[in-house]
């Protein structure tokens, strides 16, 4: 694969990076706040509500932006039936969830769950109506437009949460915030985008060949990546399912704010280098050093020093959460990987496969799970993340059947970053030793993080300026970095730099 694919693909991901710490910061606020008014059996509710209405919403995604990024050609019948397709299956699910609810409700005595269910759920028909233009500029590796509807859209979300919260101090505002987002999003796609889509039904037949499996895939994955939270809802109390559910919220940020960036323009990239299995393993490998350089040290940090994030995010009255998000620190190093691998398979047409291999895994995780009913919370967690270990590894092999893949290089790369974040980890464990007792928890958390971050990525620095005359993919890491850092330095600085740098 070209340097040019490659830069093109980390430059989008890096507004798409840049989108998603701007909301992620704006959450972070939004939780800093909510966690302090609301209690974990708030929480509690929440999360079941968002099991609930995100399996909906997964069941129903018809793979449009896929669908249409795959395609070489788009004409404007596939942005109509895609859209027209979507509209039916989330309508229908819609629907669905408003006649079951008050049975849903009977499965969970201790709640109240039926009138905020159903208000929740109706984010499926909002982002039905979404402009399917979309992917339009994605498939175009165009962002921007993108980026400014999703800063308003959680601007204007956020506001409208923190105001209901800080008056009535309810859970309504976390629901109420999802709605006005969808909302602001669909409203707002057709502002950034002149195409106006129609009811027809020309092409749904061609789409939904390519999109069954898709929502197969979609709903078995969705139910095996919530798989504990499925069990943790059921097993244990409200008040520990809230402490969970925050916790798991922080813990996923890895996957869904700094990954799903990396993933997102993955799918296109793949697709323009198919035709070459050598190439798409190249961009594989090359994708999947990024993911543990970004993901490694996070998932280190969250194990070893848990207790200064939540303390500063949650509040200290919820230090029960401190050893579930160190034990959530293999789920995410996993769950972050994944992705790649699932981008690489679609674009391949293997996503029969990917479905099979998400069957797989659910089958596996349930069987495991079940011998786990008798285990404490944080037992439970550690379980969790060597059981969805076993199938990755799996799909990592299967893959070494059609794309030229090397155990040994993702071995090697793997061993480098685990260098890096060890050598973090001591500096870290260093400094923490040195704070007094009494520290203000904010000023723990600065201290830890920017020691052990400065020190991770001082220690990449080294290993890259040795490693890349050594091998193709570490040569490619140090110049594509080194290109685009050059493209986003002011002006001033570049002077006194080589334009080749």
């Amino acid at each position: 694969m070209s340097s040019s694919l490659s830069s093109l693909v980390l430059k989008s991901s890096g507004i798409l990076f840049l989108l998603r710490f701007v909301q992620r910061g704006i959450g972070l606020i939004s939780t800093l706040i909510m966690a302090r008014l609301l209690t974990p059996e708030d929480f509690g509710l929440i999360a079941i509500i968002a099991l609930i209405v995100h399996f909906c919403e997964i069941l129903s995604t018809t793979g449009t932006e896929q669908y249409l990024v795959q395609k070489t050609e788009t004409e404007d019948d596939d942005l109509y039936s895609a859209w027209t397709l979507d509209i039916m299956l989330k309508s229908g699910l819609w629907i669905l969830i408003i006649l079951t609810a008050p049975f849903i409700d009977k499965i969970y005595p201790d709640v109240s769950l039926t009138i905020p269910l159903i208000f929740a759920s109706s984010v499926l028909v909002i982002n039905a109506l979404k402009n399917p233009a979309l992917a339009l500029l994605k498939k175009a590796f165009t962002y921007r437009k993108i980026f400014y509807l999703s800063l308003v859209q959680k601007l204007v979300g956020f506001t409208f949460g923190i105001t209901i919260v800080m008056i009535h101090k309810t859970y309504w505002a976390i629901l109420v915030i999802d709605v006005v987002a969808a909302l602001v999003m669909t409203i707002g796609s057709y502002v950034i985008h002149e195409f106006r889509p129609k009811v027809s039904f020309k092409k749904v037949k061609e789409q939904f060949a390519f999109s069954k499996w898709l929502l197969l895939k979609g709903g078995i994955g969705y139910i095996r990546a919530q798989i504990d939270v499925i069990f943790v809802t059921r097993l244990f109390s409200p008040d520990v399912v809230g402490s969970f559910h925050l916790a798991r919220h922080i813990a996923v940020l890895p996957s869904s704010e700094l990954i799903a960036p990396v993933a997102e323009p993955l799918l296109a990239s793949f697709a323009r280098v198919k035709a070459n299995l050598h190439d798409v393993g190249y961009q594989f490998n090359l994708s999947l050093l990024f993911v543990l350089s970004l993901v490694g040290p996070i998932c280190c940090y969250f194990f070893f020093f848990a207790p200064s994030v939540i303390d500063v995010l949650l509040g200290s009255k919820l230090k029960s959460a401190h050893e579930l998000l160190s034990a959530m620190s293999l789920t995410v190093l996993v769950f972050s990987i994944g992705p790649i691998l699932s981008a690489c398979c679609v674009a391949l047409g293997k996503v029969k496969q990917v479905f099979y291999y998400d069957m797989f895994s659910l089958v596996f995780a349930v069987l495991c799970l079940m011998m786990l009913v008798d285990y404490n919370i944080r037992e439970f967690i550690l379980a969790r993340g060597a059981v969805a270990l076993i199938p990755l590894i799996a799909l990592l092999m299967f893959m070494r059947t059609f794309i030229p893949l090397s155990l040994k290089l993702s071995l090697f790369n793997s061993i480098v970053i685990a260098l890096c974040c060890a050598v973090a980890t001591y500096v870290g464990l260093f400094i923490e030793s040195l704070l007094p007792v009494d520290t203000n928890i904010v000023l723990v958390l600065l201290s830890l993080g920017s020691t052990f971050f400065l020190t991770y990525l001082i220690t990449l620095l080294v290993l890259v300026l040795f490693l890349r005359g050594k091998t193709e993919i570490w040569a490619a890491y140090a110049r594509i970095i080194t290109q685009n850092a050059y493209s986003y330095m002011p002006a001033g600085l570049k002077k006194y730099l080589p334009a080749n740098t």
